[in-house]
């Protein structure tokens, strides 16, 4: 696979994520006669990618990743307008989903982790298992969700998709309050300037109505 200038898709030891799927798939590159999708692949064909991670002139382990393709994501893909309207679903998608990382999640955990401190640190290690996890969890689901959201109505597909991410970034930072080391006498005002950080970051980043109280978030 190569991009339109002719260089190589690369990925790290993390493998082929979620993201890297999506530059092969939408990307400006110029696509191999394997990724065209043909009538006899069927009407839900497996999406299969292999690489092996590299770095440094060292190889860094072999990786697959197999996709199940919806009926209708099928359909998209076996056109160019297709493949485009689909591109840019997936993009606003995953846009969305590092807006709340970074935007919302982010400054929750560094709020709680620091004690509510009037200026935050966002370069803070602490925070980074967290976060990691969220990327993990996005990457878990993001074209289960893609594909299955393609039988609703467009409105109705965003939402639900926020809602998810909604709900995941409140529950890691309700995990995270009851895990990582907060100062006892600041961790009530930790916590609530936490979450308001995180509902905040939500509003910003997530589809109007998909924002629930953050009490209902968590359970």
């Amino acid at each position: 696979m190569t991009t339109a200038d002719r260089s190589a898709v690369v990925i790290s030891p993390q493998g082929i994520t979620y993201r890297v799927v999506l530059d092969v798939l939408f990307g400006p590159h110029e696509a191999p006669p394997a990724m065209k999708l043909l009538l006899e692949d069927g009407a839900e064909p497996m999406l299969c990618a292999q690489a092996v991670a590299r770095g440094k002139g060292k190889t860094r382990g072999f990786h697959e990743r197999q996709i199940r393709v919806s009926r209708k994501g099928a359909q998209m893909l076996r056109s160019a307008t297709g493949r485009s309207s689909l591109g840019r679903i997936a993009r606003s998608r995953d846009q969305q989903a590092r807006d709340l990382r970074n935007r919302g999640l982010r400054s929750a955990i560094c709020c709680l982790v620091q004690g509510g401190p009037e200026k935050l640190d966002l370069k803070d290690p602490r925070c980074s298992q967290t976060l990691s996890r969220y990327t993990e969890e996005v990457d878990e689901v993001f074209f289960e969700a893609l594909f299955s959201g393609l039988e609703l109505k467009a409105d109705d597909a965003d939402r639900a998709w926020g809602r998810w991410l909604w709900g995941t970034a409140a529950r890691l930072f309700e995990a995270a309050s009851n895990s990582l080391p907060v100062p006892e006498s600041r961790k009530y005002k930790a916590y609530s300037l936490g979450a308001e950080h995180l509902v905040l970051g939500a509003f910003k980043a997530l589809p109007h109505g998909t924002v629930s109280k953050f009490g209902d978030a968590i359970l």
